[in-house]
């Protein structure tokens, strides 16, 4: 086996962060025989204890093991819905992830962004679980954890629970308009009967770089209602229109 590694110092996992690099172990590596495992010097970012841990291993262990514990000293039970196999459990995993694991798909979006879970929620799952449930969250409701200020961090004060299909609309790519006094998304505004285009003329022109306004409000063929011309001349647009109408 090589003896290089990739070194990861500096690196967050879970509630862990590697601090340095430890060495190598023999060990006995499954049907392929003996092999060489890293191991790194880690940090619980939990309770501060220092361990050291295989680089495998960071990959699904959550903290040196004082999480399991305090959630076993908590009294957990599946009754309650203190448990590692249930969805609300896997929503506190996921959301801790994406704001301390640099290697989640979404950390450049939280972690990457300065977003931060509360320490009460980091630290201890009932503390979350208890103001899920006083939250009206419900297993298998089909709800999801929302931040109400998209740039604040996970805390009882910036989170709700809404309909997963809603969460979309909270969102940096969501464009909006105002219509009417009304502030609200681009789509919801087309499908309250505002557009005078179609859905998929809608999401050319935005993915254009069209002004949510102008490609909402802008009839087909036509130059945009502002006076900008998004890279398409006057000419070229009547050209279009003389060419849809022949």
């Amino acid at each position: 086996m090589p003896t290089t590694y990739t070194d990861i110092t500096g690196q967050i996992f879970q509630s862990i962060k590697v601090t340095s690099y430890f060495g190598k172990e023999r060990g006995k590596g499954g049907k392929r025989g003996p092999r060489d495992f890293h191991l790194w010097n880690c940090l619980c970012l939990l309770c501060g204890k220092e361990f050291v841990l295989r680089g495998q291993t960071l990959k699904i262990q959550e903290s040196c093991g004082c999480a399991l514990q305090a959630y076993r000293d908590n009294g957990a039970n599946t009754t309650h819905g203190l448990t590692g196999k249930t969805k609300l459990y896997s929503v506190w995993g996921s959301m801790k992830e994406r704001c301390y694991s640099p290697k989640c798909k979404g950390y450049k979006d939280y972690g990457g962004n300065g977003i931060e879970v509360c320490e009460d929620w980091r630290q201890d799952f009932k503390v979350f679980y208890e103001w899920a449930i006083e939250n009206g969250y419900k297993e298998n409701s089909g709800l999801s954890i929302e931040r109400l200020d998209p740039t604040g961090n996970y805390c009882p004060e910036n989170c709700t629970w809404i309909p997963k299909n809603r969460q979309s609309l909270n969102q940096k790519r969501t464009h909006w308009v105002e219509i009417d006094g009304e502030r609200m998304p681009v789509y919801t505004a087309l499908a309250k009967g505002h557009g005078k285009v179609r859905n998929y003329a809608l999401s050319h022109r935005l993915r254009h770089g069209w002004d949510p306004l102008d490609a909402l409000l802008t009839p087909p063929w036509h130059p945009p209602i502002s006076g900008k011309n998004y890279g398409f001349t006057d000419g070229q647009l009547r050209a279009q229109k003389r060419t849809r109408n022949s």
